[in-house]
């Protein structure tokens, strides 16, 4: 299909120096098939306007096939009429340029072309609104409330507004239509089928409907082939009779459609969709038993702005007092006098009698049935009112519909979306609340139609065309089948957010925007072919919403795009967190203390561990202190923290503060040990072999030892982030001395053959770490027993083993020392 619409454009370039006048049934034309194939068709009538313009020569016989009109003279006019002649015989691309030239966009197109495949004889105009959409949507949305839907669909089509959620505003079921509700059912595209076209066919009436039909109509409901019956205001129920005879409902639909000029099937469908969904009379407005207007019906709900009880009170005329009056027992003022009635009471009409109404009144609480004189009384008697049985109310209402609609609002859709600005009402004047009711009752028409076999008959559409409609010039086929893309957290910096989104197949590329809150609204800051871009140059902690959608060019050179995703809320990792420092410091806790960091949500907090050497976080807080507990006297520690913040998309974290020395206060009584085992080392919680064991510790593995009990040694350590103090057999645990080294560090290599302080140095370390077994080892000479000793150290410290000395090798030893 894509392929048609330039060919389809050019087309509508040629049709444009004809004027279209209507189907005529090409039988009727004189002749019209000059190139002989059988069909009468634009390739005809392109040949007679050669001829009339004298740019061809034609044969006798062409010459008298092309005088379409029989005057004898070949002109525009014989070419004008080969060319309506032709209407139905269209190719494909002929029939979408026809289309676009009437005035159709693009997006229309396709469909009314599957349409016209399907029902030739169907024919579609546009209904230029002029109006734009975005601006015509808002219009049927003030108030809100115009526009109803039942409360159970789903709550995307429910408006969420903070004064229309949960707020039911008719009859216990209807609530506020979203803005997604009302684009669906306003866009005339997405009713471009046969089962929903028919909210755009003409309401007026056409001869040759039928009774037939009507009863297609009715079908499920109580009025199908049935006469019509009724309860009075005093609840008998009573046969309707109109010159002695019963009248069927169909009967009754048909009578008034003729006489009022109102389409019959139409007022068929609006009762049904108005009072019909069942079987059994049960809605007020047909019931005839909603007190208290008992006795009066309104098919049309006409008037119900509300609620049925309104439509009730329209059709009993709005009855009330003019003045303060009596209610008599009779009709006459000399019978005996029931109740004195205020002024501008509410009447409720049960009969006439002479100069008197028959009514229902109630007076202090108290209802009262009596006459009253007509002269006391307000009312609207206009179109037949009061409605006091269902003929009454289906033949008067079909003409109050006709007087108030049938001009600028001609077809279902404009009752219920007045968006013909030469009404003068625009928006207004609308026939129901329902967003839903136009689809509904031309889903009934189309049903009545199939059912008794005249969907193939002539029919004419006004579709309604608006201006910006979005993908109002791309065709149907060239948009994008998935709705948007699904943007994600790629990743944040304190300056930058990494975006990711799932890909829309067949798009040209992507489009980035972010929200501008100083002027608000998003601009477009990135096209891109990925599925993934950096946005840089940001502030730390600072908020940003970012939206993105596909792009791709299509056949009219016009580009189309996707809807944009959801909104995507990201936030850059905040700044590191400055002034760490420790506000008090006890001999088994430190108080750490910093400056926020702004928009953070809170900080982590890291300790360095002797034991592993790394640091590892040991809490976190949303406050800028924090208190680090359980530990060791005397031991200086080392602190640094960072900042995170979390939103419901992503996590993003600082960079580290600058590291912090603690040192606790009090005497040093822990050690450094290291535990020497051929496989594990059972940590148990009391000094005892029947001790349960609480953890289990590899060779190698480092602790500190803060007291003993007979042979075991009190240890505590972390192990797989969880803090543990415990007891362990003594001859497993090698530990060193916290003295401080008697001899000095060399500055330059130490390796096997040297001698002298700088090996004593070296020896002394590997001595108090288990790696030489005797103070004699202590002897300045590097010999085979210390590049050994050496060498073991490198091994469990996880650096280079080459027997050798350096700076690596003396800073790997004070850190395992502590």
């Amino acid at each position: 299909m894509k392929k048609y619409l330039k060919t389809a454009l050019i087309f509508a370039l040629c049709l444009s120096f004809f004027s279209f006048v209507g189907v005529v049934d090409a039988s009727a034309a004189v002749s019209g098939d000059l190139d002989g194939d059988g069909v009468i068709t634009t390739a005809d009538a392109r040949i007679v306007l050669q001829i009339a313009a004298c740019q061809v020569s034609p044969t006798s016989t062409q010459k008298k096939l092309a005088d379409m009109n029989g005057d004898g003279i070949i002109s525009v006019e014989d070419a004008r009429l080969t060319l309506v002649a032709s209407i139905g015989n269209y190719t494909d691309e002929e029939y979408i340029a026809m289309l676009l030239q009437k005035g159709f966009p693009a997006s229309y197109v396709e469909d009314l072309l599957e349409l016209h495949k399907k029902y030739p004889d169907w024919e579609f105009e546009p209904f230029i609104t002029n109006l734009d959409w975005a601006t015509a949507v808002s219009g049927e949305r003030t108030p809100h409330s115009k526009q109803l839907i039942e409360n159970s669909v789903s709550s995307d089509y429910q408006c969420s507004c903070s004064s229309c959620k949960g707020v039911i505003q008719e009859a216990g079921v209807w609530g506020s239509a979203s803005q997604a509700a009302v684009e669906n059912y306003m866009d005339p595209r997405n009713f471009l089928t046969e089962s929903y076209i028919f909210q755009f066919e003409s309401t007026a009436y056409e001869e040759g409907q039928s009774t037939g039909v009507i009863e297609s109509i009715l079908e499920g409901t109580w009025m199908f082939n049935s006469y019509i019956t009724y309860y009075d205001a005093g609840g008998n129920l009573k046969t309707y009779t109109l010159n002695g005879s019963k009248v069927k409902y169909s009967e009754a639909i048909l009578k008034a459609a003729k006489d009022s000029g109102m389409s019959a099937y139409y007022l068929a469908s609006k009762i049904v969709q108005e009072v019909g969904s069942s079987s059994s009379s049960a809605a007020a407005g047909s019931s005839g038993t909603n007190s208290p207007y008992n006795g009066i019906y309104n098919y049309y709900n006409i008037g119900a702005t509300t609620g049925a009880s309104d439509g009730l009170k329209w059709a009993n005329g709005y009855m009330k007092t003019s003045a303060s009056a009596y209610l008599y027992k009779t009709a006459s003022t000399s019978g005996t006098k029931l109740v004195s009635v205020p002024a501008s009471t509410s009447l409720y009409y049960i009969g006439k009698s002479g100069s008197f109404y028959k009514v229902s009144a109630t007076v202090s609480g108290t209802k009262y049935t009596g006459y009253i004189a007509a002269s006391a009384v307000s009312m609207s008697t206009t179109y037949g009112r009061p409605w006091t049985n269902p003929y009454q109310s289906i033949y008067y209402g079909a003409k109050y519909i006709y007087s108030s609609f049938s001009k600028y609002q001609f077809t279902g859709y404009l009752q219920k979306f007045n968006v013909n600005s030469a009404s003068g009402n625009l928006y207004y004047n609308e026939y129901m609340a329902n967003v839903r009711a136009a689809a509904f009752e031309a889903e009934s028409t189309y049903e009545a139609y199939a059912d008794c076999g005249i969907l193939d008959s002539k029919k004419v559409f006004s579709i309604p065309v608006y201006l910006n409609m979005p993908y109002g010039d791309v065709l149907k086929s060239e948009r994008f089948t998935t709705y948007s893309p699904t943007v994600s957290s790629g990743g944040t910096t304190t300056s930058s957010v990494t975006l990711s989104w799932t890909g829309i197949d067949d798009a040209t590329g992507y489009q980035i925007f972010r929200y501008n809150y100083t002027e608000g609204k998003y601009e477009r800051i990135k096209n891109t072919a990925g599925t993934s871009y950096t946005v840089s140059s940001l502030t730390p902690g600072t908020n940003y919403i970012f939206r993105v959608r596909a792009y791709k060019k299509v056949s009219s050179g016009s580009y189309v795009y996707s809807a944009y995703s959801d909104k995507f809320y990201a936030t850059c990792a905040p700044a590191a967190p400055t002034s760490l420092s420790s506000s008090s410091v006890g001999s088994a806790t430190v108080t750490l203390k910093w400056t926020a960091s702004a928009s953070a949500t809170g900080y982590y907090i890291y300790r360095y561990d002797a034991l592993s050497g790394s640091y590892a976080k040991v809490g976190a807080t949303t406050s800028t202190s924090f208190k680090d507990t359980g530990l060791l006297s005397g031991i200086t520690y080392k602190y640094k923290v960072r900042a995170y913040i979390k939103t419901t998309s992503m996590v993003g974290w600082s960079s580290y503060s600058s590291a912090l020395g603690v040192t606790t206060t009090g005497t040093q009584t822990s050690k450094i040990g290291t535990v020497c085992v051929s496989d594990w080392l059972n940590v148990r919680s009391t000094a005892s072999s029947g001790g349960t064991v609480i953890a289990e510790l590899t060779n190698g593995t480092k602790v500190y030892v803060i007291g003993t009990s007979g042979d075991w040694y009190k240890i505590t350590f972390t192990l797989n982030g969880t803090a543990y103090t415990g007891y362990a057999y003594s001859d497993y645990i090698t530990v060193s001395s916290t003295a401080t080294c008697p001899y000095t560090e060399p500055t330059s290599t130490i390796r096997q053959g040297d001698s002298g302080d700088g090996v004593k140095w070296v020896q002394w370390y590997l001595y108090k770490l288990g790696y030489l077994s005797s103070s004699s080892d202590v002897d300045g000479a590097f010999g085979s027993g210390t590049l050994s000793a050496v060498k073991a150290f490198q091994t469990d410290a996880g650096i280079d083993v080459d027997g050798v000395v350096g700076s690596g090798t003396r800073s790997a030893l004070k850190a395992a020392y502590g």
